[in-house]
């Protein structure tokens, strides 16, 4: 899954780490996550207050 971050020292590293990897290029941060995006999905939606994410 992949985000593009406005500000970058947001990000809690220490909670993303247990995913199975991550990657930032510039303003790009990917997570890789494998068999849970829809478990991840369904957490952003829950803690934020975007209506739809692409």
């Amino acid at each position: 899954m992949r985000f593009t971050l406005q500000d970058q020292g947001r990000v809690n590293r220490k909670a993303i780490e247990k995913a199975q990897g991550t990657n930032i290029s510039g303003e790009q941060f990917q997570i890789i996550i494998r068999n849970d995006v829809s478990k991840l999905y369904k957490a952003i939606q829950e803690n934020s207050s975007l209506d739809e994410i692409n």
